[in-house]
């Protein structure tokens, strides 16, 4: 069609189609594949973190006072997803973490001192 209209732009027009296509079939597996070597998750005594970001790093947290449930979902013996929700619907999700069952017993005890602490707060 370049070629008969004499339209040059016309040859270039399935290009932004071709690179879509490309990424979503292999580019976001490499994308993701780089950027794994830039995720952490920690979980202190305030507040669980979770950075990621292969140019500039992103950082998400919620404060464990605000911890209302959590949700892990198994992926093999010694690894799963943990999913974290506070009180204004926020979700924090820590994809692909080792021994979750280790982190799932600190957000146990973190949703025990919550509930304890707004029973103490309505009976005072």
């Amino acid at each position: 069609m370049a070629e008969t209209y004499t339209v040059w732009w016309l040859a270039w027009l399935p290009l932004p189609f071709v690179l879509t296509g490309f990424y979503f079939f292999v580019g976001h597996l490499v994308q993701a594949r780089l950027e794994w070597n830039h995720v952490y998750y920690a979980i202190t005594n305030r507040r669980v973190i979770a950075q990621r970001g292969l140019a500039s790093p992103k950082s998400k947290f919620i404060e464990l006072s605000d911890l209302t449930y959590f949700s892990l979902h198994r992926q093999g013996e010694q690894l799963g997803t943990l999913r974290i929700h506070n009180g204004t619907k926020q979700q924090l999700v820590l994809h692909c973490i080792e021994h979750p069952h280790q982190a799932a017993k600190l957000l146990e005890e973190a949703i025990a001192n919550n509930e304890a602490r707004n029973m103490n707060m309505r009976y005072c």
